[in-house]
């Protein structure tokens, strides 16, 4: 084992310091996304077991997070450090590892190699995204790194305690991500090709009790998931776009480069010259890459697994190959070399995933509901990441429902269940982006009105739709002008007047409806005013028999909250006329629709 000279332990303590600025660097800057949905899920339940029975994941990495969220909270933050942690940690094992290999016999040169492949770990735009998501692909890596290292050591030393080490390391990859399992696999295929039957015995019998310690979660859980399909839509196909694409992702925009860089390392670790030991060695580096890769293109044929993020425990070989690579370089080229692939690095990006605005998208709906409404998701991809965002801000008393997740646990009574669940409620919300469209005629037979409809644009031109069903009782509230009111809801405790208008004819001038509160001495303390639905449905908009909700919420002339006391509402509606405004009237003459009274504790 090389030893680093006092200057490499700097350049490690550096590169760790640059990995945690672009892992934890805006690390919260997008919400949270389907699977991270998931994540948080699995944290909240109180059965583990019969969640990932639904789903294609073991339960380590949920179980940890679990424990993790408990002391850290589940903020984005929170959720997701474990990851850039992890990341983190598996640069400096990728350090440690490039030193055990021992390619160079001068210490310094040792040193130089092991920092050159840690620098190709801090720059991989894979590690780095993967390191700002609540998921397991991290820790697999560093899992998957250690393994490596108990047996590179083993190898060269033939110490048994680094047998225990690859064991416990093997048997926690398949209980974090199944596909892990490709490293040992890859460490038996390789003791097999490059080693004497009975000096492999030792690793076998490692290798076994591995597999033996993850046989009781394969045979009682594991085979329950297969052809569960999650994720089955986030899966690459095997193709040649494939590859190319994952050409890109693991080598960059100069990929010509790096590409050659690797080649030219495996040659390196293979010539005739090399001690049979190194030779091996370069054989375990290119096995990493290739029998991962080539396992899961032939998987993903039968479960859709194929993915990037899914195999980018390959990730520390090829950074080990890329270094080893620009040591065949003199210094001089070498360093030309790093400084462009760090410029190329720092300015491109060549994998980052756009998770969605799904707090905007909850945001459309949360800040009105009241307790004891229904709030459903329809969302085709999942919706557990819009659950985690409702957690946080829907009132105490909300019934939160997944249509999605409910229709797939309980395929047969779901059609029966849903209208008995609806007809329970007086207001329904729904967030719906998907091609299941049932819940809408379900509504209508049960007689509600779409009252609101909001958007929220997210990727590839596409939107996401947020609505609001009410039951309308007969007769109105009164009228203004053109516009009938239906109904009218005092929200106590909350400073907030719902208003529901509709028009009998098309109206094309621009009005603002005003709703007000008087406090008991006949004072105006609070007033919002704007076209319905703050803003976003202008009366021009509406239909003639179309019914608008319309939310004010009151605050006082600062913007604080109402203080305490008995209060008079009331709404009044103007139009804009030679630079001023003119109230609109009310059959009678007047001007004002009184809507009560209500206190504020």
């Amino acid at each position: 084992m090389s030893r680093p000279v006092g200057w490499a332990w700097l350049a490690i303590v550096a590169l760790l310091l640059a990995a945690a600025v672009v892992r934890i660097h805006d690390i919260g800057a997008q919400d949270i996304w389907a699977d991270e949905g998931f994540t948080y899920f699995a944290t909240q339940t109180s059965d583990l077991v019969g969640l990932l029975r639904s789903d294609v994941h073991p339960p380590l990495y949920f179980g940890a997070l679990r424990l993790w969220a408990d002391v850290a909270g589940t903020s984005e933050l929170a959720l997701r450090l474990p990851s850039a942690l992890a990341g983190l940690l598996t640069v400096a094992l990728v350090f440690r590892l490039a030193l055990d290999l021992s390619v160079m016999q001068a210490p310094r040169q040792a040193a130089v190699f092991a920092g050159l492949a840690a620098l190709m770990m801090v720059l991989s735009d894979l590690e780095v995204d993967l390191s700002q998501e609540a998921r397991m692909y991290t820790v697999q890596s560093a899992l998957s790194v250690a393994a490596v290292i108990a047996y590179v050591r083993w190898l060269k030393r033939g110490r048994r305690g680094m047998l225990v080490v690859l064991a416990v390391c093997s048997a926690a990859l398949v209980y974090v991500n199944y596909l892990g399992a490709w490293i040992p696999v890859t460490i038996g295929l390789h003791a097999v090709l490059t080693m004497r039957p009975r000096r492999a015995i030792p690793l076998v019998a490692a290798l076994i009790a591995a597999a033996a310690a993850a046989a009781p979660w394969l045979l009682a859980v594991g085979v329950q998931q297969v052809g569960n399909g999650a994720g089955a839509d986030r899966a690459d196909p095997a193709t040649w776009d494939t590859l190319l694409r994952y050409r890109d992702i693991w080598f960059g925009q100069m990929w010509p480069l790096t590409v050659g860089l690797l080649g030219v390392g495996a040659i390196a670790w293979l010539q005739p010259s090399r001690r049979p030991l190194e030779r091996r060695i370069g054989v375990l580096l290119i096995l990493w890459i290739a029998l991962p890769l080539a396992l899961t293109w032939i998987a993903t044929n039968y479960v859709p697994v194929l993915a990037a993020h899914r195999i980018s425990h390959v990730t520390p070989a090829i950074a080990l190959l890329i270094a080893l690579g620009l040591m065949r370089f003199p210094a001089g080229a070498r360093m030309f070399i790093v400084v462009t692939l760090v410029v190329s690095g720092v300015t491109s990006v060549d994998f980052y995933r756009i998770k969605g605005p799904w707090e905007q998208y909850v945001d459309t709906v949360a800040s009105f509901v009241r307790p004891g409404e229904l709030v459903l998701m329809e969302i085709g991809g999942g919706d557990s990441m819009l659950e985690y965002y409702f957690d946080r801000a829907l009132p105490q008393g909300t019934e939160l429902r997944s249509l999605k997740r409910w229709r797939e646990s309980q395929p047969l009574t779901f059609s029966a269940e849903l209208p008995q669940v609806v007809n329970s409620h007086d207001t329904v919300w729904l967030l719906h982006w998907s091609s299941e469209t049932q819940i809408f005629d379900v509504l209508q037979s049960a007689g509600f009105v779409q009252t609101m409809h909001r958007t929220t644009p997210h990727i590839q031109n596409s939107r996401l739709d947020s609505y609001r069903f009410d039951r309308m009782p007969e007769g109105e509230v009164g009228q203004i002008g053109p516009l009938v009111l239906r109904r009218a809801k005092l929200l106590q405790n909350r400073g907030r007047i719902d208003l529901w208008w509709s028009v009998e004819t098309p109206v094309t001038e621009m009005l603002v409806t005003s709703a007000f509160l008087l406090d008991s001495d006949g004072a105006l303390v609070a007033q919002m005013d704007s076209p319905p639905m703050m803003g976003e449905r202008p009366v021009s908009s509406f239909t003639p028999g179309e019914v608008v909700y319309d939310p004010k919420l009151l605050t006082t002339p600062d913007g604080a909250l109402l203080p305490g006391g008995t209060y008079r509402a009331g709404v009044v509606v103007y139009r804009f006329v030679d630079g001023g405004t003119e109230r609109l009237l009310r059959p009678d003459g007047g001007e004002v629709l009184e809507l009560g009274e209500f206190t504020i504790d």
